[in-house]
């Protein structure tokens, strides 16, 4: 076995200079080798270089290889049709939520829902039962109040059935 130990003395910064003025122009070693060989970081190696005045680093690419320019594009097919929303059948209102129905070709009856006009509950109104979606903004004078309607209970949520649809939306990623 080889118990000899290898101890690095550190250099002085003239030493390191004098490394960085001679490694730096030639353009063989890049900044991360001259800074393994003194002893310092790649961002050091490039900040003393830079205060010593020596410019840039000049690069040799000869042995970079171009990579084949792209072959042009094809031309796509046509575009398909604009997705036309379908037509509203009719609107039912009960306990303060809108309910419109929908027809469409594979589905009998969709359901969209339209935002419930929130009952502006107070934070120490609110109990299990009620929305706590946050309605308005701190900067109003009312400041922040809550929807305040009946959860969601099949989804077992804390919003209504509108909240809770739009903070589950898949859309939203």
């Amino acid at each position: 076995m080889n118990d000899v130990a290898t101890i690095r003395v550190p250099m002085t910064r003239s030493e390191s200079d004098e490394v960085i003025r001679k490694q730096w122009p030639e353009g063989k070693l890049s900044a991360a080798q001259i800074g393994a060989l003194i002893g310092l970081s790649r961002n050091a190696v490039i900040g003393r270089a830079h205060r010593m005045g020596l410019g840039a680093k000049t690069v040799r690419r000869s042995s970079v290889t171009r990579r084949a320019p792209m072959a042009p594009r094809q031309p796509k097919g046509p575009k398909p049709p604009m997705f036309k929303p379908p037509p509203i059948v009719a609107t039912i209102t009960s306990d303060g939520m809108t309910r419109t129905i929908v027809a469409r070709e594979a589905v009998a009856e969709t359901v969209l829902l339209s935002e419930p006009k929130s009952k502006r509950l107070t934070i120490l109104q609110l109990n299990d039962h009620a929305c706590k979606f946050p309605c308005g903004d701190v900067i109003d004078r009312d400041g922040v109040s809550f929807c305040g309607h009946p959860v969601f209970a099949q989804a077992d949520s804390v919003y209504c059935q509108f909240h809770h649809d739009v903070t589950h939306s898949k859309e939203r990623g």
